[in-house]
């Protein structure tokens, strides 16, 4: 990468986090606003789930091939939101977050005996940060909501341009 590269980078990176927090410091926790989250959170962590289904399902594959003399592996599994951004004017912007975002991930290795808790950080409340408000909600928030909404580039209003159908998951195998 040249540096006009890393210049344009970095610099659409500082965009989108400034849209972020300008978004998030004018976010209302109202009653719809707050269903809205809940709804994108059960659906992030469903398809934690979904993800870790389906990486435990291949390991016991690979497992049965490496006692037939195959090589060690690695499975990785992520997802990321993509899909159909609903409302014209914010299209551009979204489609430059879903590019720039990093994926939600998990990894099983074939010495792993995995804890679905563990991998999926579920014995943590997430509700942290920009979520701090739900606290007196009880409501739990899930690793992957952090990721994308906390620790990405998602502002909580996108929350709302958002679909459980827009969450695509993926799994590699590497040996």
């Amino acid at each position: 990468m040249n540096s006009k590269e890393h210049i344009l980078i970095n610099g659409g990176r500082r965009r989108l986090r400034a849209r972020k927090a300008a978004l998030d410091a004018q976010f209302k926790f109202t009653p719809e606003n707050t269903a809205k989250i809940k709804e994108i959170n059960a659906a992030l962590l469903r398809k934690s789930h979904e993800i870790f289904d389906k990486a435990l399902s291949a390991k016991h594959v690979l497992e049965t091939a490496l006692k037939n003399g195959k090589s060690p592996f690695v499975l990785d599994g992520e997802y990321e939101i993509l899909g159909e951004i609903s409302i014209e004017s914010d299209r551009e912007e979204l489609t430059d977050i879903i590019l720039r975002q990093p994926p939600y991930s998990i990894s099983l290795c074939a010495a792993d005996t995995p804890d679905r808790v563990s991998i999926l950080m579920e014995e943590d409340n997430w509700d942290i940060e920009i979520f701090k408000p739900l606290s007196k909600y009880s409501i739990h928030i899930c690793h992957a909501m952090h990721h994308f909404f906390c620790d990405g580039f998602f502002a909580l209003p996108d929350t709302a341009l958002i679909s459980a159908c827009d969450i695509q998951i993926s799994l590699t195998i590497q040996s």
